[in-house]
């Protein structure tokens, strides 16, 4: 429901100005990418003429196949299809059973993946199964192939300190060779004796297996809590996890180029993907660049952190599924927030969900209450929205392997020996990384900014010399590297706004202690002590708080920076100029923001404590929403997404309620008694407004009335 406003006009953001005033058609000349909807099907249903005429009527444009799967009769039949998880038998992925296993051995076969992927025999092996499923195909091609659904370098994420088969044992001391480059420089990165040999005589720039086996994770933590700080062990085990993850993300660019070799013209990728962790293999940055389909489950930012460093091409997914306890309705929700975020596919699981029973003409209260929307994302009304550019970033966000795994580390202070029992289910809703990068979207996006994921390799690269951006996050950057910091320099040099929330820049990128904070003479800060209000990986119950807020470094103290807040006589908020002649400015929260994906959702004043203390910074940096928002009084506060595209010299803005955040749980009876939110939208000017899924002009005007709901969200096209 639209209704125009046609008297007042509110200061606009002139930046949407600019977006509008750009040469051009006013059609986006970009092929329209289409949207399809897949149905994972198990494999005991009938594959006939009523399963293709019940998915046509649900908009559900395919199934899922085994390989065992009969290709000609869905050909026969009319029914697209992708081919999935090609890779069984221990490749790519390793049921429980079997880690579980794995992880009890003792003796020669201690620390081993049951299948070494640096293991020659290995990789040959699943060539040859790769060849053998994909000849099946015949004549057959399918939408796309998935190697393996959850594929993993251990298990999903869990904990393993993989893989000390001799091959992987020798690839690693050659990794370790050409990552530092010389014997010297290994002995001093590891803290190893001068005299301490590599190698055989005479070879000390090839070092042996034996001489560089990496340190078990127990060794590490038990030197980093209890025998007191070492650099020797942290960058000795980084170094392993960086080469598990390397290992891993080769294996899956052999294995898809192979596919690809084998069937040309066929994509291919994995499906259900993890977020970022210190094991697993899930280095994105190294796994998207051989993927042309992908899935990652969106706990921890994946979702987010996919769409930013995939390639524009790539084919990215998002299952959809019945969750215990939540309504129909949040699947509509779940369909449509992906949607704006990118996805242009579906998976909805599964078939046991969709119809009722064994019969195909019975579609289930779930699939009915998804078939509109899917009719929607599929359909020609949508089809500018779809070819749409987006917007450019305006704010960047760190995302750091290296901090990643040290943060991981942290968190499991107090777990003692169970250490190898993180497993995915707790990480998932535990891991203080995780919930520190969900917090720091949710709060970009309930701040109306756009935002990108970007890497240390891409900051030294330049990465913040685009144009569009003007502020840098570092969510809990505890590793950075020279290069980094000097590449953050030059952008605070720029004129940048560079924001921090704690623990910044305490170990360089390969997680040596640094003496100081890469970055504290920029923050205008310095530190009495490290400690953090944070036990493992749960906040302290004495930690002082500002506007319900922890204070994250009770030793930190200004040193130049002015500080907007104290907490028990620590300060926090700390904004200023940085010095050397800097233009930029930086703000250093030293506030721990674990819980705001979810305050915003059950906390809705702390949530909007901390909107109003970092806005005017953004701002003051020349960042604002692309339109503004005003609620009702009395209203709900459920958080509301700004999406933003350009087709043409047009700009779409779409409005939809924001509530899923990873593992936080949404309240969702709360939300059914307040099914619609009506919401101002002030223009930046006047233009000609229309909601493109109706067609209905609503005339020129400056602000407009709309109303969304959590399965109905609003697509304006504003027209100069």
């Amino acid at each position: 429901m639209i209704r125009p406003l046609m008297s007042r006009c509110r200061i606009g953001i002139a930046a949407m100005v600019c977006l509008l005033a750009v040469p051009g058609s006013a059609q986006n000349p970009n092929q329209d990418p289409g949207f399809r909807a897949w149905l994972w099907l198990e494999a005991a249903r009938t594959r006939d003429p009523a399963l293709a005429k019940a998915l046509n009527a649900l908009s559900i444009t395919g199934i899922s196949a085994e390989p065992t799967e009969d290709f000609a009769r869905l050909d026969d039949l009319g029914i697209p299809y992708y081919l999935d998880q090609i890779m069984r038998g221990g490749f790519l992925a390793i049921d429980k059973k079997t880690f579980d296993e794995a992880l009890r051995q003792e003796g020669a076969t201690a620390n081993q993946r049951p299948r070494c992927l640096a293991e020659p025999e290995t990789l040959s092996a699943g060539d040859a199964l790769i060849t053998k499923v994909l000849a099946r195909l015949g004549k057959s091609r399918p939408a796309f192939v998935s190697l393996r659904d959850e594929p993993s370098f251990t298990r999903l994420i869990n904990p393993a300190d993989w893989c000390h088969a001799p091959a992987s044992l020798h690839a690693f001391a050659r990794f370790v060779r050409d990552r530092w480059g010389t014997a010297d420089r290994i002995r001093q990165a590891w803290g190893l004796p001068k005299d301490a040999p590599l190698g055989p005589p005479g070879e000390a720039s090839n070092p042996s297996p034996t001489a560089l086996t990496p340190p078990s994770t127990s060794a590490i933590r038990d030197g980093l809590f209890h025998t007191g700080p070492t650099t020797r062990g942290l960058v000795a085990w980084n170094d392993a996890r960086a080469f598990a993850d390397l290992v891993f993300a080769r294996s899956v660019k052999r294995w898809c180029d192979h596919g690809r070799a084998t069937a040309a013209g066929l994509d291919v990728g994995i499906l259900g993907g993890q977020m970022p962790h210190a094991f697993g293999g899930f280095d994105w940055e190294q796994l998207l660049p051989s993927l042309d389909v992908v899935e990652a489950y969106d706990y921890g930012g994946a979702r987010e952190i996919l769409r930013s460093l995939a390639a524009p091409q790539t084919r990215i997914l998002q299952t959809v599924l019945p969750r215990p306890g939540e309504p129909a309705i949040a699947s509509v929700h779940d369909a449509w927030s992906g949607f704006f975020h990118g996805t242009r596919e579906l998976v909805l699981y599964s078939g046991d969900a969709v119809f009722q029973g064994k019969d195909a003409s019975k579609p289930s209260a779930w699939a009915r209450a998804l078939a509109p929307a899917l009719a929607r994302m599929s359909g020609p009304k949508l089809a500018a929205w779809r070819r749409a550019r987006e917007i450019p970033a305006q704010v960047a966000i760190l995302t750091s392997m290296p901090s990643v795994r040290l943060q991981w580390l942290f968190d499991t202070r107090h777990d003692g020996v169970g250490w190898q029992r993180r497993l995915t289910s707790y990480a998932l809703s535990h891991s203080t990384q995780a919930r520190t990068r969900q917090s720091w979207i949710a709060l970009l996006e309930d701040l109306g900014l756009r935002y990108v994921f970007v890497t240390p390799r891409q900051i030294q690269a330049g990465a913040l010399s685009r144009s569009s951006l003007r502020a840098l996050v570092l969510p809990r950057s505890i590793a950075l590297s020279s290069a980094e910091t000097a590449r953050i320099r030059k952008f605070l040099d720029r004129g940048g706004l560079v924001v921090a929330d704690a623990q910044t820049g305490l170990y360089t990128g390969r997680l040596a202690r640094r003496s100081i904070g890469a970055l504290d003479t920029a923050f205008g800060i310095r530190r009495k002590d490290r400690r953090t209000n944070l036990a493992g990986d749960k906040i302290r119950k004495s930690a002082a708080r500002v506007g319900n807020w922890p204070i994250a470094e009770p030793g930190l103290l200004g040193a130049g920076a002015v500080p907007l807040h104290t907490a028990g006589g620590v300060p926090c908020l700390l904004t200023g100029h940085p010095s050397g002649g800097l233009r930029g400015r930086t703000l250093y929260l030293n506030l721990l923001l674990l819980s705001y994906a979810e305050a915003r959702l059950e906390r809705p004043n702390d949530a909007a404590w901390l909107r109003k203390e970092l806005r005017p910074h953004f701002q003051h940096a020349g960042l604002r929403p692309i339109v503004d928002l005003d609620r009702r009084e009395g209203e709900p506060t459920w958080p509301v997404e700004i999406h933003a595209r350009r087709d043409g010299t047009d700009l779409l803005v779409a409005l939809h309620l924001s509530l899923r955040s990873g593992a936080v749980p949404v309240p969702w009876s709360s939300v059914a008694k307040t099914p619609r939110i009506a919401l101002t939208v002030h223009l930046a000017g006047t233009f000609a407004v229309s909601e493109i899924t109706s067609n209905r002009s609503l005339g020129r005007h400056n602000s407009v009335e709309v109303e969304i709901a959590v399965d109905a969200p609003v697509i304006l096209r504003l027209s100069r």
